[in-house]
């Protein structure tokens, strides 16, 4: 007996709780600009073609561009595709003193350019509540073990000298988190912050990511989350020492547990905006699970 296609939309909703790990393979691929649009749409409409019930997030890059049949459409379509699914907070955006690529009468001028970051605390904070299996992916460890037991298993492994320990149990203890020294060892998310040189378009970038120590079953390229980037000829007098200061302002929030009550200058937040009604609120912690 033919099937609706009441019945039909139903298989294929059922059929979208499945990941589709060539979909995700393809998509990361083009943002990347490592593939083509149409070579996307391509791809996925031949795996569909071969396959019976393919996962819902294949078979809606095989549509693409009427399938395939207005190449042109397929990466407008695709880049609105990626704009309905959930994104991760706008980056933090400052002033820092680069060298301009363009020359005057021969010579790198100095100019003051908007220069962003990603947050790691605003980042941790919106991975916790709306990215809960990708957190514990990247910050708690191997799915299945207690993450208590992991994070106290990790700590117990660092010599009580390392001033690193001894800075971390000074915070906790001092704003009163924890009733016992051992309790805060169950809550210390540790993490990395890395700096790497990559080749860019002729230029040499060098690049900032942060993981946790933690992070289990996944590619590196999957575990560092990007704090920001910058192309090292452009770095003047100033921008160290300026680039520096709001890093450290940032990752002081991951210390405290807390968003900045104020910004990297030490001044206010705007009225109204999105920092002055998180300022100070608690970030949520391995104990809110």
């Amino acid at each position: 007996m033919p099937r609706g296609h009441l019945q039909r939309a139903e298989e294929r909703r059922a059929l979208g709780l499945r990941e589709s790990k060539l979909a995700k393979h393809l998509v990361e691929r083009w943002a990347f600009g490592l593939k083509a649009a149409t070579e996307v749409q391509l791809m996925a409409q031949l795996a569909i073609e071969d396959h019976d019930n393919s996962p819902e997030h294949l078979v809606q890059l095989g549509r693409l561009g009427t399938t395939g049949r207005h190449p042109n459409h397929c990466h407008v379509e695709l880049t609105r595709q990626m704009r309905a699914v959930r994104t991760l907070p706008a980056p933090l955006t400052f002033s820092l003193p680069l060298k301009s690529l363009k020359r005057l009468h021969g010579a790198q001028i100095v100019v003051d350019s908007d220069y962003s970051l990603y947050h790691p605390g605003v980042m941790f904070n919106e991975l916790f509540h709306n990215f809960r299996s990708l957190f514990d992916r990247l910050f708690l460890g191997e799915v299945g073990i207690n993450p208590a037991v992991a994070l106290r298993r990790f700590w117990s492994g660092v010599p009580e000298a390392d001033p690193r320990k001894k800075a971390i149990r000074d915070e906790f203890m001092s704003r009163n988190d924890v009733l016992f020294e051992a309790d805060l060892w169950e809550r210390a998310v540790p993490i990395v912050l890395h700096g790497d040189a990559v080749p860019a378009s002729g230029f040499s970038v060098e690049r900032f990511t942060w993981y946790g120590v933690l992070a289990f079953g996944m590619a590196t390229m999957d575990f560092k989350l990007i704090l920001s980037a910058r192309i090292r000829r452009c770095i003047a007098f100033g921008t160290e020492q300026t680039y520096w200061s709001v890093m450290i302002w940032a990752l002081s929030s991951l210390l405290s547990g807390r968003f900045n009550s104020r910004n990297w200058n030490g001044r206010r937040w705007p009225a109204g905006s999105e920092w002055a009604t998180e300022r100070g609120n608690t970030l949520q912690t391995v104990c809110s699970a």
